[in-house]
């Protein structure tokens, strides 16, 4: 097959041997805890985009076991043999299936691999090669020992065989060496001789129908180029000369067959035989030759039209799919064909004419019937400068699309292909491609915890007013029209390279983002959890970026992957943006840290001031880590190892006000000991808080109030004996009383980034006897009249006294 310059143009004077080519590189890394290199994590995504930023792959942690692989023929899953008919190529499909016999979230690469009569491409295309049985076989590439095989049968006489001028028969006679059993061994020679065929590439011989005795094989030969070859059968080769000789037989250039026996090589067919009479060429001799011309594409649902011209002019063709259930083939007039798409796919569509000539074309059917998602910016307040859809595609697989203005700039819109609105499945609106940064809105509103929203039905649009207004379809306001486009999620540049990639061109704004489920994505074909292949890279320069990071860490990178090959050797390699390599492509990630805030104020309900001058005491008793089954284990530190380590309130220098004044560890700290970031009086805030327990307690009050001594006890980090897709530590604080703070409360929660920012509120104090200057009467009347009657008490004590001694 040879596509012609204007690129819609395939020309066949014979069908080639197909021989797997060679497949490109794999890269492969492992998503590790920073701190603990052997805690491999998972829940990470990653994009991988080319060196030109034009193309970029998303990669999701592949983490469901493949149970089982399934091989299709024409949409139905094979389980009898398949009989080639006319000798026609055909198309199998594979698909890979996990637990529950379900395919989202498990590895699609399969690996293709045929024996005997037939030979298969790395797309599933299957070719006969030769008369007799034969196998097909897809294993898994994410688990290479789970496999499906079919059956094939190629019958005598169908295949069709190249032309007399392209191609070279060669037949063979010698005692002991028997049809399915003997190879070929070859090589063309020409300037530049050509590589010798290998033993998995080998063309097998087969008996001559119409040749007693002879066993023959067709190759292709463009130009009948000279050919060195030799024969054998297991490990016993079939020499020039003799039994005892190591030396090749030899054709000349120009010769369309060759005879041996007994040693020796004679140009042309057998005496008594006619050409083309060996079933390992098939049939009668293609004395013709068919071109086919049109388009390669064709959209769900709708047609396009191919026209083949054979030569001689003459001949008419038929027309063949190679796979039924994703395009039909119809014959019109004048050797031209309808072609429908049915499925998305591709397919094989093949002309024929009745001398054996044949054409072929890989069509393409795409769906680009979409659906749009409406969202109205007033439910944000048109505040956000971006708004992007994401929506879950699979299980497993949310994309980000970028939304555009709608309804005269009332309302942004992205459109998705209609396969990808699943009834039941999420949607939500963010201004960030991040799912787990920026604003977001949902069905309980704009930054708030809740479910998101969900399409009401397979293959419909949707429109959100507000969380509590939607509905399915484009809003009553928008009675516009649009042509339907070929949506792919789109996602600028910018966001997505990092400033070591180069752009190809110059206005280039928008990177092609293709998902694993995509005919041009890639996936994570390894199953572990935190480890990840991807396969079949050509050599080349590729920025990695972590685009979501696992629960509990910080994204890292972008790192940069370089593939090169050199006398067939290749070399992977990860480095940082220091060009410092990433020992055992081991990408470690940084813990995020915690955060808690709190205010010092009065029980005193009336007086709403802050209170400057207290300090604290932070102890941290319980170490975080992994234990030996990768799960969260928190230890008790020894008392006599306890760092106390003493809070004291930043505030700003006199004249000085809060915004203008830093606050910084005090004199004699410990390198990374936290310290009052905040620097309003009265007002706490501690950051840098690694994973573990902490206590909490006040040493000195502010001025005029009662210290509070209790306790209080917080955590961040996962639950004792989870792992970072499990339940996360979330801090609170309990109801207190009127005049006293609760103390802090811990709970599970699943995870959110919110469970590292302890916001505490106000901490209260109870006023001693004496009074504040901070203004107010509240509850402070009540120790002023316990005075006032504390002092008439002695008054009375003394008059009393009086009385007794005049008496």
């Amino acid at each position: 097959m040879k596509e012609s310059s204007d690129g819609t143009t395939w020309t066949a004077v014979a069908d080639n041997w197909i021989v797997n080519e060679k497949k490109g590189a794999s890269l492969e890394w492992s998503k590790v805890d920073g701190s603990d290199s052997n805690k491999v994590l998972s829940g990470s995504e990653w994009q991988l985009t080319t060196s030109d930023g034009q193309t970029a792959y998303q990669i999701t942690d592949s983490t469901k076991s493949v149970e089982s692989v399934k091989i299709y023929y024409n949409g139905n899953v094979q389980s009898e043999t398949i009989t080639m008919t006319e000798g026609i190529p055909f198309d199998l499909t594979a698909s890979v299936f996990g637990n529950g016999n379900k395919t989202d979230g498990v590895p699609q690469g399969v690996a293709w691999t045929a024996t005997g009569s037939v030979v298969v491409d790395d797309n599933g295309k299957v070719t006969a090669v030769n008369d007799g049985d034969g196998t097909v076989t897809a294993c898994s590439l994410a688990a290479t020992n789970i496999c499906a095989t079919v059956n094939v049968t190629v019958p005598a006489g169908t295949i069709i065989k190249p032309t007399p001028k392209n191609s070279t028969t060669f037949y063979f006679k010698a005692e002991g060496y028997t049809s399915g059993n003997t190879k070929l061994r070859y090589r063309l020679l020409a300037e530049g001789n050509e590589d010798w065929s290998t033993e998995d590439t080998d063309p097998v011989l087969s008996n001559a129908t119409n040749c007693s005795g002879w066993l023959s094989v067709t190759i292709d030969n463009p130009g009948l180029k000279a050919v060195e070859f030799l024969f054998y059968q297991g490990d016993s080769w079939y020499h020039s000369g003799s039994a005892s000789s190591s030396s090749n037989f030899t054709l000349s250039a120009g010769q369309s067959a060759v005879a041996v026996q007994d040693y020796r090589a004679v140009n042309g067919v057998p005496s008594g035989c006619s050409a083309g009479g060996g079933s390992g060429s098939g049939g009668s001799t293609t004395t013709g030759t068919v071109i086919i011309t049109g388009d390669s594409v064709v959209s769900l649902g709708k047609t396009i039209t191919l026209t083949a011209t054979p030569t001689p002019s003459s001949d008419t063709v038929t027309w063949y799919s190679g796979n039924t259930s994703v395009a039909s083939v119809t014959a019109g007039s004048d050797n031209t064909a309808t072609v429908k798409g049915l499925r998305a796919g591709t397919t094989t569509i093949t002309a024929k004419t009745p001398s054996g000539a044949t054409a072929s074309v890989i069509v393409t059917v795409k769906d680009d019937s979409t659906v749009g998602v409406y969202f109205k910016k007033s439910a944000v307040n048109s505040k956000w400068s971006n708004y992007y859809l994401h929506y879950q595609k699979t299980a497993d697989y949310w994309p980000a699309v970028k939304m555009e203005d709608a309804c005269n700039g009332d309302y942004v819109v992205a459109y998705i292909p209609k396969a990808d609105a699943h009834k039941g499945y999420g949607f939500l609106f963010r201004d960030s491609t991040d799912i787990k940064t920026g604003n977001w809105y949902g069905s309980n509103g704009w930054n708030t915890n809740g479910d998101n929203f969900t399409f009401w039905n397979n293959g419909k649009g949707m429109h959100i007013e507000s969380n509590s207004d939607k509905g399915e379809g484009e809003p009553s306001a928008c009675q516009t029209t649009r042509s339907v486009a070929r949506v792919k999620a789109r996602v600028p540049a910018n966001r997505q390279r990092s400033s070591k990639t180069a752009v190809a061109g110059s206005g280039s704004s928008t990177t092609t983002v293709y998902s694993c489920g995509d005919a041009l994505g890639k996936c994570d074909m390894n199953t572990a959890p935190g480890y990840f292949k991807v396969t079949d890279l050509a050599d080349g320069t590729y920025t990695l970026t972590e685009m979501v990071a696992p629960n509990g860490y910080t994204a890292g990178g972008p790192y940069t992957v370089t593939i090169t090959t050199v006398n067939g050797v290749t070399k992977v390699s990860i480095t940082n943006a220091g060009d410092t390599a990433i020992t055992g492509n081991k990408i470690p990630n940084t813990r995020n840290t915690g955060t808690i805030s709190w205010n010092k104020v009065s029980s005193d309900s009336n007086n709403g001031k802050k209170l400057s001058g207290s300090e604290w005491k932070l102890t941290k008793t319980k170490n975080f880590g992994w234990n030996d089954k990768d799960k969260a284990e928190y230890t008790d530190i020894a008392s006599a190892d306890q760092k106390l380590i003493t809070i004291t309130d930043c505030v700003p220098a006199e004249n000085k006000t809060a915004a203008e004044t830093t606050c910084s560890a005090p004199a004699g700290a410990a390198e990374g000991q936290p310290y009052d970031v905040d620097p309003a009086a009265g007002q706490f805030k501690l950051e840098g808080l690694d994973w573990g327990t902490y206590t909490l307690v006040e040493t000195k009050a502010p001025d005029g109030y009662d210290v509070d001594s209790t306790v209080r006890t917080f955590t961040f980090g996962p639950v004792e004996g989870s792992d970072v897709t499990g339940n996360w530590n979330s801090n609170s604080v309990a109801e207190g009383t009127a005049d006293k703070t609760g103390a802090f409360t811990t709970a599970d929660k699943t995870y959110d980034s919110d469970v590292f920012n302890f916001a505490v509120g106000g901490i209260k104090n109870q006023p001693g006897v004496v009074l504040p200057a901070t203004g107010g009467t509240g509850n402070s009347w009540i120790y002023a009249a316990a005075l006032v009657a504390a002092l008439i008490g002695v008054v009375a004590a003394g008059m009393a006294l009086k009385v007794r001694r005049r008496q």
